[in-house]
C-alpha cells in the first residue's frame, strides 16, 4: 500500500480530487449486461480509519447487483485497516490487510475460515501482496521477508528478501519478489530471484529504483516490472526484463504522462494505466495501453475517453474485461469496465473507498 500511503500525504491533492467527482467521470453505458459477471471488489479504505471493505457483486435484471461488505456483514468484524491484496486459492478466498497485520481465509459463502498472523522473532509483520504455486501461498512483508504458508494447514515459514518487499510473482519454477526499499532515504532497485525449491534468495535483476507491482508474459520468457521511480528525478516505469538473460527494456519510452498500474490481460496483452499528477499535484486522466507480449511492441492507447481519477487497474485473462478503480479517497469509488478491446461497457458503484483490486469470481 506504500502508493496509497504516499497518496495520503498529499492530502491537498486527495481535497482537490474530491472536487472531481465520479458523477464528472466518462462511465460508459449506465447498464450493463454480462451474463457471465460475478465480481468480488477489495476496497482499500482510508489509512487508518479501519474501513476495508470487500463487496460481492452479481449480474441480475440487466444489472449489476451489490451484496454490501460482505466480511463484516458475515462475520460480524470489519476487515482491518488498508486491505492490500485479493487472491482465489482453490475455493477459498485470501485477503492481506497490510496495516492491520493480518490475512484473512474465507469460505465461498464468505465465512472467516482462518485469521493468519505471521510473526518473526516476535514481531507480526505487515502482508501486502499474495500469490500461489504448488499448494503454498507465497505472502511479501514489508519489514523484509517473504512467507510461504500451506495453503491447507496455514503453516509458515518466512525467508528475508530486499526491503519493503511488494509484489510477488510465481512463474517457471522460481519467485519474483519486487524488493522495492520504498521507506528508507535510498531507495532499492532490485527484483529478487527466490529459487521455490530451496525457498532461498538466488540473485537478483536491477531494475529502476522503487519496483512495486510484476506481470509476467504467457510464454514466461519476460517479466513486466512497475516501478515508481524516486518521485523527482527518476521518473516512474514500466520496464520489461527478459529472463533470458536479464536485459531491461523501457517499454513506455515516447508516452506522455506517469504509469500508475499494470495488469496482464487477454491474449498476451499487457495493460498499463497512464495517469498520475501534474506538477502542482492535480490528477492527470488516466487511458489505458496495451503492449503485446508477443512482438514486445506497444500498440498503443485501448481507452482513449479518460477517467478522472484513475486509481487501479485489474484484468481478468480468461473473459478480458479490464477494470479500472476510480477514486478521489474522500468518497465511494466507481469501477469501469471494459472489454478487451477497451469499448466502455458500463461501471458500478464500488461500495467502499478506494476501490484496488477487481477479481472475477471462478
Amino acid at each position: 500500500m506504500k502508493k496509497k500511503i504516499f497518496a495520503f500525504v498529499f492530502a491537498a491533492a486527495a481535497l482537490f480530487a474530491a472536487s472531481c467527482s465520479r458523477e464528472n467521470v466518462p462511465q460508459g453505458p449506465d447498464v450493463l449486461n454480462l451474463p457471465d459477471m460475478k465480481l468480488l471488489v477489495l476496497n482499500n479504505g482510508s489509512f487508518n480509519k479501519n474501513n476495508s471493505s470487500v463487496s460481492y457483486y452479481i449480474q441480475e435484471n440487466r444489472s449489476l447487483t451489490s451484496i454490501g461488505s460482505l466480511f463484516k456483514k458475515t462475520n460480524g468484524q470489519g476487515l482491518g485497516d488498508t486491505a492490500q491484496d485479493l487472491i482465489q486459492v482453490g475455493k477459498n478466498y485470501w485477503i492481506s490487510v497490510n496495516v492491520s497485520k493480518v490475512i484473512h481465509v474465507i469460505a465461498p459463502d464468505f465465512k472467516l475460515v482462518k485469521t493468519i498472523k505471521v510473526v518473526e522473532a516476535g514481531v507480526e509483520l505487515s502482508p501486502r501482496y499474495m500469490c500461489v504455486e504448488g499448494g503454498y501461498v507465497y505472502v511479501t512483508m514489508y519489514e523484509g521477508y517473504l512467507a510461504k504458508i500451506n495453503a491447507e494447514t496455514f503453516e509458515y515459514e518466512v525467508i528475508p528478501v530486499g526491503p519493503n518487499p511488494d509484489a510477488v510473482v510465481a512463474p517457471q519454477g522460481q519467485l519474483y519478489v519486487a524488493a522495492s526499499g520504498g521507506l528508507p532515504a535510498v531507495l532499492n532497485d532490485e527484483v529478487d530471484v527466490v529459487d521455490i525449491a530451496s525457498f532461498s534468495v538466488e540473485k537478483h535483476l536491477k531494475v529502476n529504483v522503487n519496483p512495486s507491482l510484476l506481470a509476467v508474459a504467457p510464454s514466461g520468457n519476460s517479466l513486466y516490472v512497475y516501478s515508481f521511480g524516486n518521485y523527482a528525478e527518476k521518473p516512474a516505469k514500466v520496464e520489461r526484463v527478459a529472463l533470458s538473460d536479464g536485459s531491461v527494456s523501457d517499454i513506455l519510452e515516447g508516452l506522455s504522462g506517469a504509469p500508475v498500474s499494470i495488469a496482464m490481460g487477454a491474449d498476451g496483452k499487457l495493460l498499463v494505466l497512464m495517469g498520475g499528477y501534474a506538477p502542482d499535484w492535480s490528477p492527470l486522466p488516466g487511458q489505458v495501453y496495451a503492449y503485446d507480449t508477443k512482438k514486445e511492441a506497444m500498440e498503443g492507447s485501448l481507452y482513449t475517453y479518460p477517467v478522472a481519477n484513475a486509481y487501479s487497474l485489474s484484468a481478468d485473462a480468461s473473459k478480458g474485461y479490464i477494470f479500472i478503480g476510480v477514486s478521489d479517497y474522500v468518497n465511494t469509488g466507481d469501477v469501469q469496465v471494459l472489454d478487451k478491446a477497451g469499448k466502455p461497457l458500463g461501471h458500478f458503484s464500488a461500495s467502499g473507498i478506494n476501490p484496488i483490486k477487481v477479481m472475477m469470481v471462478k
